[in-house]
């Protein structure tokens, strides 16, 4: 079973390269925007922690690049249906959210020195949730409803909620309440 994945993969990135390149564009548009969070966040931190922070959030965005390149095969409407040339913009959205959930954890981990920053930590978590909604809408809309997207879709969906969890919990915060945190 893996070697007939390995070789439909290998299949897929000769024949498609443009969704190569469309998988590379999203995942460069992540590490841009995991580059702005961690040099806007970075002021009151250590050079260490900025250093770990970064390297963990570059790893997570090249596995889920090499995760989602494995399954670029499924970049089509059903099985029976030609791939689509590009991941396209709802796929792309969830690539995004996907590869940015480590920034959003390290946001709410910074949140105690960044009270005066309280609206970011909500704009992103905003951002992350509405980008689930417009992805989907966008996918019917457009007619890119693919079974690579439906299952990044669901996956995206577990991923931050534990990522979120997980965060809340590390910085001390009630997951049920972390929008009402304050200085205490």
């Amino acid at each position: 079973r893996f070697a007939l994945s390995a070789r439909l993969a290998r299949e897929t990135w000769r024949d498609h390269p443009s969704l190569i390149r469309s998988l590379l564009l999203w995942s460069g548009a992540a590490t841009l925007v995991a580059t702005a969070v961690t040099v806007g966040l970075a002021p009151g931190s250590t050079p260490t922690r900025i250093g770990v922070g970064a390297a963990i959030q570059m790893m997570w965005i090249a596995w889920w690049t090499l995760f989602v390149a494995w399954h670029l095969g499924l970049v089509k409407l059903d099985d029976d249906a030609p791939l689509h040339r590009r991941i396209g913009l709802p796929n792309g959205l969830s690539v995004l959210r996907i590869t940015l959930i480590p920034t959003l954890g390290w946001t709410v981990l910074a949140h105690p020195r960044l009270l005066e920053w309280n609206v970011l930590v909500t704009v992103l978590i905003f951002l992350h949730g509405f980008s689930d909604i417009v992805d989907g809408m966008l996918a019917r809309l457009l007619g890119w409803q693919t079974l690579l997207g439906r299952n990044l879709d669901h996956g995206a969906d577990a991923l931050i909620a534990s990522g979120l969890a997980l965060a809340e919990y590390l910085a001390g915060l009630d997951p049920r309440y972390w929008f009402l945190a304050n200085e205490t």
